[in-house]
């Protein structure tokens, strides 16, 4: 059992929401994908708008409000991240190095979660 300074700051609901928030952000930039042209160049954000049928401001909107969701994920998750790395500390690697690699792992993490699940990173009480 994790001490409490290592529980999440969000609680299971907040993960949740947050997580589809960011998985309605990845199918977005999949829309983006399809649209790039051969030679690579991105699509403007009116083209990018037009094919999911939004407005211009509402797609910056979505694009904003899925950044941030991601980023609270992470951010959510460091001291757990800390608290693993510690425990693995002394085992042929660097605590730094530990580190790296978990927090490499940690972003990565919001876009690997399936919705229909709880995220098995989450150990709040309530989850």
């Amino acid at each position: 059992m994790l001490p409490s300074p290592f529980f999440f700051d969000l609680p299971f609901d907040s993960n949740f929401h947050l997580l589809l928030i960011y998985q309605h952000l990845i199918k977005l930039e999949k829309v983006k994908t399809k649209l790039e042209s051969p030679n690579g160049c991105e699509p403007t954000i009116a083209e990018w708008a037009e094919a999911l049928g939004l407005s211009g401001p509402v797609l910056k909107s979505e694009i904003h409000r899925g950044r941030s969701s991601r980023e609270k994920l992470i951010t959510a998750n460091l001291c757990l991240v800390v608290h693993i790395a510690k425990q693995y500390q002394n085992r042929g690697l660097s605590f730094q190095d530990l580190l790296q690699v978990s927090s490499q792992t940690n972003t990565l993490l919001p876009s690997k979660q399936r919705r229909t699940r709880k995220p098995r990173w989450c150990l709040n009480k309530e989850a």
